[in-house]
């Protein structure tokens, strides 16, 4: 290549790498948590990650799940791993991804609005968390793969998972009449209500 073109390629270069960044409004920041993530080994990329995604993130990943949860209660297949332990499993994505930033962060690097977002967040992450652990007919469907788990030809990943989801339903209250669940339900929400004091 000609050395004078390749100089002027590289000061041009230069030149619009030294400009400034465009000023850009909240609502023109796209939120990350809805979009893939590029980063080596999909680290959270907490340079574009702003207070104000958080909430909408949630809600969109609450949203998700629940769709995600009705679509295992509504399968009319007989229960089994994949269409109810695995599907259980791999729901909820979205709602981890931005959990598993928020808490951490709070808890590391919090402050005023870090709280107030953590206020709003916790009674409906408790909210959602017990709609699933205290939804009968998914718990039913896991109660129908566990209920058969050796008669199923299961791997021992399989058997561990199946008896894990079972467990924790039983250990979070699916089990409970209805009566006892509702009165869970008011005492996971004050828990955490107290927990963020």
């Amino acid at each position: 290549m000609n050395k004078s073109i390749l100089i002027v390629i590289v000061m041009g270069i230069s030149i619009f790498a030294c400009q400034p960044p465009e000023n850009k409004t909240k609502n023109d920041l796209a939120n990350p948590f809805l979009t893939d993530w590029e980063t080596p080994f999909e680290v959270p990329p907490f340079d574009q990650i702003r207070e104000e995604h958080y909430i909408p993130a949630i809600k969109k990943g609450i949203e998700q799940h629940e769709s995600e949860i009705n679509a295992i209660e509504k399968n009319s297949k007989t229960a089994d791993v994949e269409n109810t332990i695995v599907a259980l499993d791999q729901s909820g994505e979205l709602l981890d991804r931005v959990i598993g930033v928020f808490f951490p962060l709070n808890s590391a690097n919090t402050n005023d609005n870090m709280q107030s977002i953590a206020r709003e967040i916790s009674p409906l992450l408790t909210s959602h968390f017990d709609n699933i652990s205290l939804n009968p007919v998914l718990f039913k469907r896991i109660k129908e793969v566990y209920d058969k788990k050796e008669d199923l030809g299961l791997d021992d990943q399989q058997v561990r998972a199946t008896t894990k989801y079972y467990e924790d339903f039983v250990r979070n209250g699916a089990n409970l009449s209805e009566k006892d669940q509702r009165i869970l339900r008011e005492i996971n929400e004050e828990l955490s209500k107290l927990s963020l004091q």
